[in-house]
């Protein structure tokens, strides 16, 4: 069982399963989202699910419905409407800027090759 920080909050535990629609649901991503589906209903909490759909080459067109209906015919229901990634770039930047002007964030050369 994972104990954190939410235990003590106000805020109910908030579990979520984040996949990238790129294809159909897999094993290894289904396992993650029973998990995480799990722990969410073991702590008395939500679980939602937000599509990382931040990068459009590599999505696969009905991936994301092939996915949802993958994850009902398991059992798995949500709580709260599907998220996408992509509509809340500005929240993101946001935290972002500030992380900087904190200056916990550095810079980094690498590459994808290297």
């Amino acid at each position: 069982m994972i104990t954190s920080a939410a235990a003590s909050s106000s805020e109910p535990y908030r579990g979520r399963f984040a996949p990238s629609p790129t294809g159909p649901l897999h094993a290894g991503s289904l396992v993650a989202a029973l998990a995480s589906f799990l722990d969410a209903r073991h702590q008395g909490g939500v679980w939602q699910v937000r599509f990382d759909d931040i990068d459009p080459p590599r999505a696969a067109e009905g991936s994301e419905r092939t996915i949802i209906a993958a994850l009902r015919g398991h059992g798995l229901h949500w709580d709260g409407p599907i998220l996408y990634q992509s509509k809340h770039s500005e929240r993101y930047e946001s935290a972002l800027q500030t992380l900087w002007q904190l200056e916990y964030l550095f810079r980094c050369i690498c590459t994808r090759t290297t």
